[in-house]
């Protein structure tokens, strides 16, 4: 959870999240449905990381997500990816 805002002044996406803030949890999730952030109105932040072998490199990977709530901004390695904003709970 990013109350603050500082995520991207911050550049968690490169320098990581703050150690006391990780919380781990499993995919599909809902934030919102956690005590106590039932109310909670704003930016939050998932990590998940994958390896990929020696023979998938020069191949096309495509990421898929089945239902984002309204809008989420995807980076892969430090860089942005491609966002989805304003669609609710569609595949992209």
């Amino acid at each position: 959870m990013d109350s603050l805002s500082r995520g991207d002044s911050l550049n968690w996406v490169v320098n990581g999240f703050p150690q006391n803030s990780i919380r781990k949890v499993s995919v599909p999730h809902a934030w919102n449905a956690e005590k106590g952030l039932e109310k909670y109105w704003g930016k939050c932040w998932y990590e998940r990381k994958f390896d990929l072998s020696k023979d998938d490199i020069h191949k096309m990977i495509r990421l898929q997500f089945d239902a984002v709530y309204h809008d989420a901004i995807v980076y892969i390695n430090g860089r942005k990816a491609g966002e989805h904003i304003g669609s609710g709970y569609n595949r992209f």
